[in-house]
Order: C-alpha cells, then structure tokens, then sequence
C-alpha cells in the first residue's frame, strides 16, 4: 500500500509540471507577439502588431520583387481567424489608401497556428510606395486594422530612406 501511495505521489508531481511547462508555454507565446522583432536586414521590415492574433508581418524586397510574408504564431487553445493582406502602390505618396493602386489581395477564412499567407509582386524597375494592410476579424465579428504601413522602394524592390 505504501508502494502505491508512492507512485501516486510521483503521479501528482508529474502533473503538475506537465501543467505549469503547459502554462509557461501559452504565456510565452503570448509575450511573443508583443515584442518588437528586429529587421534580418535594411530592406525588411516585421512587426508584430495583434497580441489576440499573435499575427506576423514580414515586408522585404529585392532583386526586382516586394514581398509580404503573414504568418501566425502557435498558441495553445487559440482559435481561427479571419484575414485580409492587402498590398497597394502608388507613384507619389498617398495618405489614403483610396488612391493607391489595389496590386494584390488575399482572404483567409480560417487562419489557424502556424498559417501562412504570401503576397509576391514584381517592381518592373519601376520606384513606388507599396502600402500593406492587414485586417483581421475574430469571433465578435468586429475587424481590427493590425497592420498599415507604406514604403518607398526602388525599381530593385530595396527600401529608399
């Protein structure tokens, strides 16, 4: 009978470590989207904009190309979400979004952990402000602008300063 209560006891340890390596794992993916992530180089930028999404924003360019790269980070029990990924141009600078040219444009219904989206746009040479806008919708039905940000890039697709 003691053997048992032994092995109980261990059942009980085991449990509760599983738990809190469980809790510390969903906390740390939740700090995680809160965090500034630093750019790999000059022509990228990322940002993490939505700590209920734990959405993703990767923006780069080059070698003729601009590119938004979307992803959704794993948490634990999270639920899908709606998203759109929106990428404009414009030959001179815009603040309303109305005025740039619509260039590409993709929907999600079911963006889950780990879901990727990629938009992928050839320059042809040409310098443009591109504008990313990320729209993204949970549960309540209620849409949340997480990401707006437009960028000036040369006919290579590389940031202009």
């Amino acid at each position: 009978m003691n053997h048992l209560k032994k092995v109980t006891n261990y059942m009980w340890v085991i449990l509760m470590v599983a738990i809190m390596i469980a809790f510390c794992f969903c906390f740390s993916a939740q700090l995680s989207a809160e965090e500034n992530i630093m750019p790999d180089n000059e022509n990228d930028i990322s940002a993490a904009r939505s700590i209920s999404g734990n959405v993703n924003c990767s923006l780069g360019g080059g070698e003729g190309m601009v590119w938004v790269d979307v992803r959704r980070s794993f948490s634990l029990f999270s639920s899908p979400i709606q998203i759109y990924v929106y990428l404009y141009s414009s030959e001179v600078y815009c603040e309303n979004v109305e005025d740039m040219n619509l260039r590409e444009w993709k929907y999600e219904g079911e963006f889950r952990s780990n879901d990727s989206i990629k938009l992928e746009l050839r320059t042809y040479g040409q310098q443009l402000y591109w504008r990313t806008v990320i729209k993204i919708c949970k549960k309540s039905n209620a849409w949340e602008k997480i990401f707006d940000t437009t960028l000036l890039r040369n006919g290579e697709g590389n940031v202009i300063n």
